[in-house]
């Protein structure tokens, strides 16, 4: 009869370790840190585990792989900060100014502070932040800028804006520029602000550039049918004429 093999020196924990259970919610958290710190590439699933205090398997199955918890982690930051981006209706500030304190004013809080610097950490490791965060942008932040941009499209804005949020946040938060640390956060929303709404404002003069010549082209197309017609009435007239031979 074979003979079954002792186990009672491994020191390798078997499933869920004692102690109280831990919710998706807290290994989030955990992700979250691991992500923040290390990025995409270097943060594995036994590190998250290690940081939630729980065994790789309860990560596991309680999330799939690391991407799907990746996916998590980046999908709860477009909730924070759609939280953080209420309705424009009625306010006073510049459109660049609401934008600016709504992206940045959410650094204050921890827990999305934490998400943004996963993200960036993670910039060209994993496409999934980048897809999930244009989801996010065409589905709640779009709608909200065309309203007030009249005649503007997506690509006159979007990348420039994209453009100056990530690199200020990379300048001030990874790279640590002395020169953008050494500034205020009220400094930063303030220069950020100030771009935007330039940014903004171009977009709106390209899509008034492009109704104009569009009204133009429809001016000329409808002088052309006009002097068409006419010709064609001209030449069934002269036709009609009786043949004077």
């Amino acid at each position: 009869m074979p003979r079954e093999p002792d186990t009672t020196d491994d020191p390798r924990p078997r499933g869920r370790r004692p102690g109280p259970t831990t919710t998706p919610q807290e290994v989030l958290e955990a992700a979250r840190r691991c992500f923040a710190e290390s990025g995409y590439d270097r943060t594995t699933v036994r590190a998250i585990a290690r940081e939630a205090g729980v065994d790789p398997a309860l990560v596991i199955r309680q999330f799939g792989s690391k991407e799907q918890l990746y996916v998590a982690v980046v999908t709860q930051l477009t909730v924070l900060l759609d939280a953080a981006m209420p309705p424009g209706a009625g306010r006073e500030e510049s459109l660049g100014t609401w934008v600016a304190t709504a992206y940045f004013g959410a650094w204050a809080e921890p827990q999305t502070r934490l998400t943004i610097l996963a993200v960036l950490r993670s910039i060209g490791a994993n496409d999934t932040a980048a897809q999930v965060m244009w989801g996010f942008v065409r589905e709640r932040l779009l709608p909200r800028l065309l309203a007030e941009l009249p005649g503007a499209r997506p690509e006159d804005f979007v990348p420039p804006m994209a453009a100056q949020l990530v690199g200020m946040m990379v300048t001030r938060h990874l790279l640590a520029l002395p020169p953008i640390v050494e500034r205020s956060d009220a400094e930063i929303i303030e220069l950020t602000a100030a771009a935007l709404d330039g940014i903004f404002e171009r977009a709106v003069a390209r899509g008034a550039a492009r109704a104009a010549e569009s009204e133009l082209e429809t001016e000329l197309e409808t002088e052309l049918e006009a002097e068409t017609e006419a010709g064609v009435e001209a030449e069934a007239g002269v036709e009609a004429l009786p043949d004077q031979r």
